[in-house]
């Protein structure tokens, strides 16, 4: 579940990262259309992992539960950061993408000892 917290915290910090005020508030420079574009992306792709991951983890009633719940938590933890610390967005958005793209690496290949 973890992984797909991670997912949705990038997607949507991406999503708000998109936004010209939200941009300009964090990352204290006005908001290229390019960028934005690809942020856009960046967010449909997290999006679509972070459903991905979970639709094989149950039946489809508690796949759908299991992800709004994780799409909340997410869109709670991005308005939280982009009202009292918008600078810690994007530090704190290269660090769920780092985690959500080692953390399944990590379960694949469990240590033995």
């Amino acid at each position: 579940m973890l992984h797909q917290l991670l997912c949705c915290q990038v997607a949507f910090t991406a999503l708000c990262l998109a936004m010209d005020r939200h941009h300009e508030d964090a990352m204290e420079r006005p908001l290229e259309p390019r960028r934005q574009r690809w942020l856009r992306a960046l967010a449909l792709l997290a999006f679509a992992l972070s459903w991905v991951t979970v639709w094989p983890r149950a039946d489809v009633g508690s796949a759908w539960v299991e992800w709004v719940a994780q799409l909340t938590l997410a869109a709670v933890s991005v308005v939280a950061l982009i009202t009292w610390r918008p600078r810690w967005m994007a530090r704190i958005a290269t660090v769920s993408a780092t985690a959500a793209l080692l953390l399944p690496t990590l379960t694949l290949f469990p240590s033995t000892g």
